[in-house]
């Protein structure tokens, strides 16, 4: 739009354009008249960027707002500016920026309130626009207006007058009225809006638009409410002043505080301000009740007093005793003599009487406000005896009167002049009771010598020299029989070498007992505490094997012997566990899966069930290494070069049997049989997977006169077990283990737990297989070496029981 502004003065109406800017407020040929005899302008109107501001010059009273205007502000739609009796007031109906200027030549222009200055209401944000920098103007020749030639008084007189009553009709006409109701009703009111607002009591007639009502009274807060006015009859305008905060006077006797309410502590007596109306006070003061109360404040500006009473935290105590004279100490304090009558706290307190020559005298008092107490007369005891209770042995309990009163040695402290039977009892002793009368005061003591009630206890240890000890006292080597009183004894057995054995024993009299123990060493105790059977992953079943002695190789005599079959002194000492049956395909391939057995003459030697052959020693290591580390035990091989080797010293992991361990268990453990069926040929019945009449052909060399059932691999455990409860030591497959091949061993001294865990590509390879059918390969001290993979050789897996 072109017009910036639309202005309505007592020039008429008109627009102003930018061109038109700044307009002068007052003074010879201004743009707005609002002082005729100003010698200049009262202040500029100036526009920035399409904002309006006003800009005083400092020659006279100018409000904005109601607000004294100290420098340049900016002005917003609803601002009224005023000058003496003239208001304006700056409109946005329309999005048309309006400017009514209203000269107060009515006689009934109510000035806005002076008030304290605010951001918003001051002009010093214009929502966005910067703080206004004061200019300095002078006079547009556009807004400059000749003074006029003053017209003659009689037609002027004559038309005003006729356009008065014109205008007055023409109100009468399109006003309307509107009740008025304000509390309380001798506020004095004030209504602008319009230049005429003509009121009649309570009744209000203008024409329809926007209006502002004012109202004030004595001990009443101004108010202020803008409300429309429809061409509607009957609208009411209600307003009630809120009262002025009234002046409460709070006196005390003493120094207290108070809380409004529930408000912050504020020391008393003291005069506060207090707003009109009930609230609820908190008064607390040392050594008084907490009073609670309501008070009905006035306000209005007025004065009142509030002097409550207050109930003393306190009451009267009196205390007396026999005899007289006794000292009353309370809380720890003293306080007086008998008989005695004093003010205490209302609370909980320790008192105590003293009186030398007889017992003190002490009770918790509670003390409630304004009760007031009597205690006693207190009749005041003479002093107790002590009394030191001792037995032989000590440990006795000791009752007084029937009263437990602990062990011995225990000091009691009795009844004088009262005699008191002391009971004392002690197990596997006679019961003894004592009578006492003791003189008051006095410090005495007495021993009682109790009677011990013994059984027998035989004792029997092997080895027969061990040293017994009977709670914690040697009493000699056994074996011997014990006399012990009848109650819970420790009985331990040491000897150098063996673990020693703790018993209880309670003798009873009249009844004999014996105690059999036999002592083990470190290495019998960790075996008889060790699974016999353990499973490895996959559900592989694994026995424990017996430690023991036996001859490694064979003698040059036995028939079929070789010449890497060297004899040598084995010692196993460490504890095992070997695998009850071969690793299965199934087994292996939970590992590797893509691995296959082969075929042998159209047999497959590949079904989950059957051995694992085709693998070579690498592939046997890398598997333990692999199950081991899925049950989280240490791997029994490391990488070297490209390849595993076993860990020095071996591990606790999973891992192949050393040759003697295969061994040993193939011979049977202590049975130390030739075969692993027994000492002699032919084969038995059922005790292996060989080359038997089943395998001609594709196999020529069998067996003659046994017979299996089949070809190749047998499922593993399809005959029976040796007696360590292992499968297939004899048959189905040749095993690997994790010894290195050596064509001999030293024989000169005797080797305890051998392994031979050298780097090198030749192992050795234990047991006959399902090709075997030459008496020598099915003898369980048969050995060959082996670097590759073969149909026939698989292995079974180790480990240290710990």
């Amino acid at each position: 739009m072109s017009a910036l502004l639309e202005i309505t003065d007592s020039l008429g109406k008109r627009t102003v354009e930018r061109a038109d800017f700044p307009l002068s407020l007052g003074g010879p040929g201004c743009a707005i008249v609002v002082n005729r005899s100003a010698s200049g302008p009262v202040a500029w109107l100036g526009l920035e960027e399409d904002a309006l501001f006003l800009q005083p010059t400092g020659t006279d009273s100018l409000l904005h707002n109601g607000i004294p205007v100290q420098a340049s502000t900016w002005l917003h739609a609803g601002d009224v500016i005023s000058v003496g009796t003239v208001l304006m007031r700056l409109s946005n109906p329309d999005g048309v920026r309006r400017l009514d200027v209203d000269d107060g030549a009515s006689g009934n222009v109510t000035a806005p309130p002076l008030i304290e200055a605010g951001a918003r209401l001051s002009g010093n944000t214009a929502e966005g626009f910067e703080p206004v920098v004061s200019m300095k103007y002078r006079r547009s020749s556009q807004a400059a207006r000749p003074d006029r030639a003053k017209p003659t008084l009689g037609p002027a007189l004559i038309t005003i007058f006729g356009f008065l009553i014109v205008l007055v009709l023409w109100f009468l006409a399109s006003g309307v009225a509107v009740q008025i109701k304000v509390l309380p009703a001798n506020a004095q009111l004030r209504v602008s809006g319009s230049w005429m607002t003509p009121r009649f009591g309570t009744l209000l007639f203008v024409r329809p638009g926007r209006y502002t009502l004012r109202a004030q009274a004595p001990g009443y807060q101004p108010a202020q409410l803008d409300f429309p006015v429809s061409g509607q009859a009957g609208q009411v305008l209600a307003m009630q002043l809120r009262k002025l905060p009234g002046r409460v006077h709070f006196e005390l006797a003493t120094p207290g505080s108070l809380r409004i309410d529930g408000g912050d502590a504020i020391p008393i007596p003291a005069a506060i301000q207090m707003a009109a109306g009930r609230h609820t006070v908190l008064i607390e003061a040392a050594g008084y009740l907490p009073y609670r109360g309501q008070i009905e404040v006035q306000g209005g500006g007025k004065t009142q007093t509030y002097a409550p009473t207050l109930e003393a935290n306190s009451a009267t105590v009196a205390i007396s005793s026999e005899p007289s004279g006794a000292q009353i100490f309370i809380d720890g304090q003293p306080a007086g003599v008998t008989p005695y009558n004093a003010r205490l706290a209302a609370s909980t307190h320790h008192v105590e009487l003293r009186l030398s020559g007889f017992k003190p005298w002490t009770m918790d008092l509670l003390v409630k406000a304004g009760e007031t107490q009597s205690i006693g007369p207190v009749r005041l005891g003479l002093p107790d005896a002590s009394l030191m209770v001792r037995s032989n042995p000590p440990g006795a309990r000791v009752m007084a009167g029937g009263v437990y009163r602990g062990v011995t040695p225990v000091r009691l402290t009795l009844r004088p002049e009262v005699a008191t039977t002391l009971a004392l009892a002690l197990p596997g002793h006679a019961d003894a009771a004592r009578t006492v009368k003791l003189r008051a005061g006095s410090q005495e003591e007495v021993k009682v010598e109790l009677t011990p009630i013994v059984g027998n206890i035989a004792v029997h240890v092997t080895p027969a020299d061990a040293e017994i000890w009977v709670d914690g006292t040697s009493r000699g080597q056994g074996n011997q029989t014990l006399s012990l009183t009848t109650v819970a004894h420790q009985v331990e057995l040491r000897k150098t070498g063996f673990l020693s054995s703790t018993n209880t024993v309670t003798p009873r009299l009249g009844l004999d007992q014996a105690l059999d123990v036999t002592l083990l060493t470190e290495a019998q105790q960790r075996a008889a505490h060790t699974p016999l059977t353990v499973r490895a992953h996959g559900s592989i079943e694994m026995r424990l094997m017996p430690a023991g002695h036996f001859t490694m190789g064979s003698t040059r005599r036995e028939p079929g012997r070789r010449a890497n079959e060297g004899q040598r002194p084995v010692e196993l000492r460490r504890t095992f566990y070997l695998s009850t049956h071969e690793i299965s395909n199934a087994q292996f391939r939970e590992f590797r899966p893509e691995h296959k057995s082969g075929v042998f003459g159209g047999v497959s030697l590949n079904l989950d069930n059957q051995p694992v052959a085709q693998v070579s020693w690498q592939d046997a290591a890398a598997y333990c290494n692999w199950l081991s580390q899925q049950d989280g035990l240490p791997p029994a091989y490391r990488p070297q070069g490209g390849e595993l080797v076993a860990v020095t010293p071996m591990s606790t992991g999973y891992r192949l049997p050393s040759e003697a361990e295969w061994e040993w268990a193939a011979r049977g453990g202590p049975a130390q049989h030739r075969y692993p069926w027994g000492d002699a040929l032919p084969v038995a019945a059922n005790s292996g997977n060989y080359a038997d009449a089943s395998a001609r052909p594709p196999l020529t060399d069998v067996i003659a006169g046994y017979e299996d059932g089949f070809v190749a691999t047998a499922p593993v455990g399809s005959f029976a077990a040796s007696p360590l409860g292992l499968y297939d030591l004899g048959g189905n497959v040749s095993e690997w283990t994790t010894d290195l091949y050596a064509t001999s061993y030293s024989a000169d001294a005797l080797a305890v737990d051998p392994m031979n865990l050298a780097a090198g590509n030749q192992h050795a390879v234990r047991g006959a297989s399902w090709r075997s059918a030459d008496p020598a390969e099915l003898r369980a001290a048969a050995r060959a070496a082996g670097a590759a993979p073969r149909d026939d050789l698989g292995f079974r897996i180790a480990r240290y029981a710990e």
